[in-house]
């Protein structure tokens, strides 16, 4: 090595192979260099290769001094390469120590990071929703007042912008239905839409026309929270309660006034709202006519059924507390016209009106005729009666043949309570003393004449009654007091003279009374 290192240093020997700076020579370099020296040996001459030794030694020495002079001035590094290498020597069993902790270590860091690479990646996620949160801020903040906006809607009847608004959120929660933003949105929306369906529904019971009732059956029906016959039945239910609070707030102490506004409160009302029924749901014929008519015609004609029974069971709980025939025959005009005018969509009741008339035409009649007959008793009382000289003959010829012929017509014996009275019974007074059976009677019809026009079968029922012997017993009496007084020969001569016709025909004499009274036209009905 020494020889080496001597041809390296002398002057223009091996400088190619040192000038390359290979400082730390291979084993293929040293033989490349020794084959070169032999070579460089084989150049030279006798005398060169003699003095070739004493060079090597020369350059020997040279280097040896350069060894020293370095390791002297580096004596300190030298120095510290031994304690260091001493300290690598001491050192290496705890480093192989530390080495096999590292090593049985490497499983729980590694099981670590996996933790932390799965927690961190939801941290990511989190920050990344955030990220996206805070870029969609305006567009939450408009999603979030939905709701609000909805009920101002509602509130302030804009129900098309509150249906659109509907629609766009159970679409949104149709598309996104794992967000649970979304899922409170809809919910809250939804209770908001169930108090617009109930203020619709309170509009609908309300005093509302045809368009107004379109508008709200197509915001009920684009909601399709009814289906069509539930639809049709809160229709009517809801107009059924807004009639009932009408017919509710009449005053029912005057039964004429109270009839009257019921029934024209029936022929209004009742008639636009079978109209506004078929006008708003008249589009399911076509689309199903079966389903149509099992829907529309048994729904509204079960309603319309119990609005026209609830009309007639008013009229048979009021009619009875009207005393006067004018007014009764006023009801019973104003029932027919409503009759009349419901029949054009199907409700003419006008059939049903006479059975309830009837019964209140004939109990009016038979009370009017008790109080007519009680003034007509009482004035009789009250009146002076005298005896006459003499009574006219043509009267007592009248007399005696009617009362002969009756009694051989009916074989029966007269009495002689039934005897003709003498001829010098007379009425001092004259004819206008006294009522006439006529005007009596007359006055007992004059309450039912216009309802016999209007419907003689209820004049027919009241003169069947009274003939029948249906009368009170107060009405008997009174004729019969009459007719005691007429035979007794102190009536009034127009009553002496109807009473000596009824004994010519023998015929009872309230009905004779009552054929007086009532007209030939009314009474045959």
């Amino acid at each position: 090595m020494l020889e080496a290192s001597e041809e390296t240093i002398r002057p223009g020997r091996h400088q190619a192979q040192w000038g390359n700076g290979q400082d730390e020579p291979h084993k293929f370099q040293d033989a490349d260099q020794d084959n070169a020296y032999l070579t460089e040996l084989l150049s030279y001459s006798l005398d060169r290769l003699n003095k070739e030794p004493s060079l090597l030694l020369e350059d020997q020495s040279c280097i040896r001094r350069m060894m020293q002079d370095c390791a002297a001035s580096h004596h300190s590094a030298f120095m510290e390469a031994t304690k260091s290498l001493a300290d690598v020597r001491d050192h290496m069993g705890s480093v192989n120590t530390h080495l096999r902790g590292m090593l049985e270590a490497l499983p729980s860091l590694e099981e670590a990071c996996a933790s932390f690479s799965e927690s961190s990646g939801q941290v990511v996620k989190r920050r990344q929703s955030h990220k996206q949160l805070q870029a969609n801020h305006p567009q939450l903040l408009e999603l979030l007042e939905v709701p609000q906006l909805m009920d101002t809607c509602v509130r302030n009847s804009n129900f098309d912008e509150a249906l659109d608004l509907e629609a766009f959120v159970s679409k949104l929660a149709f598309l996104h239905p794992e967000l649970k933003v979304v899922k409170g949105l809809h919910d809250e929306v939804k209770r908001i839409s169930s108090a617009m369906r109930q203020q619709l529904l309170k509009r609908l019971s309300g005093s509302i026309q045809l368009p107004e009732c379109l508008r709200i059956i197509g915001y009920l029906r684009r909601m399709s929270a009814l289906t069509e016959p539930q639809l049709r039945l809160e229709f009517l239910r809801c107009r059924e309660q807004w009639l009932a609070e009408q017919v509710s707030e009449l005053d029912t102490q005057n039964p004429y006034d109270f009839l009257k506004k019921l029934t024209d409160i029936h022929r209004l009302h009742l008639f636009d709202i079978v109209m506004q029924h078929k006008a708003i749901f008249s589009d399911d014929t076509t689309a199903n006519p079966e389903a149509h008519v099992a829907a529309d015609a048994i729904i509204l004609s079960s309603w319309a059924h119990h609005r026209v029974t609830q009309y007639l069971e008013a009229l048979k709980a009021h009619l009875p507390r009207i005393k006067e025939g004018s007014s009764l025959s006023s009801v019973l005009e104003h029932s027919m016209y409503c009759g009349m005018s419901l029949g054009r969509v199907g409700l003419d009741f006008r059939p049903l009106l006479p059975p309830i008339f009837e019964s209140c035409v004939a109990n009016l009649f038979t009370m009017s005729l008790g109080n007519a007959l009680d003034c007509f008793h009482a004035a009789l009382e009250k009146h002076k009666w005298i005896a006459m000289p003499s009574v006219p003959s043509s009267i007592k010829r009248t007399s005696s043949k009617g009362s002969s012929a009756g009694s051989e017509r009916s074989g029966a014996v007269p009495r002689d309570g039934d005897s003709e009275p003498s001829e010098d019974l007379s009425l001092a007074a004259g004819a206008h003393g006294a009522p006439t059976a006529r005007g009596v009677c007359q006055r007992a019809a004059a309450g039912v004449q216009r309802a016999a026009a209007l419907h003689p079968a209820g004049a027919a029922h009241a003169r069947g009654a009274v003939a029948a012997g249906r009368a009170p017993g107060r009405v008997l009496r009174a004729v019969a007091h009459a007719r005691d007084a007429g035979r007794r020969g102190v009536g009034a001569p127009g009553l002496r003279v109807c009473l000596l016709h009824h004994g010519r025909r023998r015929v009872p004499l309230h009905r004779f009374l009552l054929r007086a009274a009532v007209p030939r036209k009314l009474g045959h009905g």
